[in-house]
């Protein structure tokens, strides 16, 4: 009988101390993120300076309905028909 008393003491103390260790841990919050947004500025402290190098130059065409980009698979002028 005394083991038994010796014992459920023992698993009660630790059963405290468990507890008691899981309460020490403070939960964070997450970082708080700015909402996603499709502006490439949005973020960017000095707007304006972003390079964009796959992007036809301003004010020039790009011919891209008619020439396809070096690399690509599908080579020449678009056709729906055999799409």
């Amino acid at each position: 009988m005394k083991h038994l008393r010796f014992y459920a003491a023992l698993f009660v103390l630790l059963g405290v101390v468990t507890f008691g260790a899981q309460q020490q841990t403070p939960q964070q919050p997450p970082p708080q993120q700015p909402p996603p947004t499709a502006d490439p500025y949005a973020n960017n402290a000095n707007a304006g300076t972003l390079q964009f190098p796959l992007a036809a130059p301003a004010g020039r065409d790009s011919n891209a309905k008619n020439v396809a980009p070096a690399g690509a698979v599908n080579q020449g002028v678009f056709n729906a028909a055999n799409w």
